[in-house]
């Protein structure tokens, strides 16, 4: 049986700019976005039994498989609707249920979509799946105590579910229980060694328990996971600011370059330009900032960073 210990609440989120606690803090909320609701592997339900069927549940199968390809493409407004028909042509069908709540939660529906996990669960009492994308919801919702139950649920009837061991994680990271957070990501981590997320938790939370070597250890793993040229601007969003933390500001600079050339944004030019700043390339830096405020005039950060390029050539001179 698994535990359930009570809960508090969340590491805000901390501006970077030159300082490297507040690399630490802004990026740990940064890089996990605090949680990832309803991954995509939570999808794949076996609507492909073999024999002859009904046909409302013929009927219930094809809108739910329609629905899941419209969550794939992002029209989650078609997806809500095709997922409503499935669970009208067959109300007992619990995974039609969960396409329908994924459909609701991304359409900002939140208590509709508890709702249709709750009739899910109705359904399928044991399923851990279900516990688990109920967990995730009130995890988003601030709720951590209800969330940790349901993931200490989840556990006792899968103890060998990694999504459950990150959502129990997850709650205890919120609470700034960062070494159980770690230990629960562990158990997660040899569930499912190379799962992104997993590897990304393990890196922001060693970088919060202030062991930065550790954590540039995971957020490497991370990036080498996706192939060559291929990781996502955030995961390198990750591994700069652990090397900003270290004090390697050459490094963060050539990181954050590729972050922004994957995925231009302001903040990641700024990110960039305070890297160059401090590892004395202050003309590398200028003309970062100068793409910041060429279409963001008034960018606050960018701003600063200019007029302190300033005073630092001012002061040379």
């Amino acid at each position: 049986m698994v535990r359930r210990p009570p809960d508090p609440l969340p590491i805000p989120f901390a501006t970077c700019l030159g300082n490297r606690r507040g690399w630490r803090a802004g990026m740990a909320f940064t890089a996990i976005g605090f949680v990832l609701l309803l991954p995509s592997g939570c999808r794949c339900f076996n609507y492909d039994r073999e024999g002859a069927v009904p046909a409302e549940v013929a009927a219930c199968r094809h809108y739910a498989h329609l629905s899941i390809a419209a969550l794939d493409r992002g029209d989650v407004e078609r997806a809500e609707r095709l997922a409503s028909q499935a669970v009208e042509s067959y109300p007992q069908d619990a995974q039609a249920r969960r396409t329908l709540a994924e459909a609701l939660w991304r359409r900002g529906k939140a208590t509709a979509a508890i709702e249709q996990i709750g009739a899910a669960r109705k359904l399928a009492p044991h399923d851990p799946t279900l516990l688990v994308q109920l967990g995730e919801m009130y995890l988003a919702l601030d709720q951590w105590e209800a969330a940790r139950e349901l993931a200490a649920d989840a556990l006792d009837a899968d103890p060998d579910s990694s999504r459950a061991w990150l959502l129990r994680g997850d709650t205890f990271r919120a609470a700034g229980r960062t070494d159980e957070a770690i230990a629960d990501y562990t158990r997660a981590s040899g569930l499912a060694p190379h799962d992104p997320q997993i590897l990304r938790r393990l890196a922001v939370a060693s970088l919060v328990r202030q062991q930065p070597q550790r954590a540039l250890a995971y957020a490497r793993v991370l990036v080498d996971h996706y192939a060559p040229g291929e990781p996502p601007a955030d995961a390198l969003d990750l591994q700069g600011a652990i090397l900003a933390d270290l004090g390697r500001w050459n490094d963060a600079a050539n990181v954050f370059a590729q972050a922004a050339a994957l995925q231009a944004t302001p903040e990641r030019f700024c990110r960039l330009a305070e890297a160059e700043i401090l590892s004395g390339q202050p003309s590398a830096a200028r003309e970062t900032l100068d793409r910041v405020l060429a279409s963001h005039p008034q960018h606050v950060q960018g701003l600063a960073l200019l007029s302190r390029l300033n005073e630092s050539a001012a002061m040379r001179r």
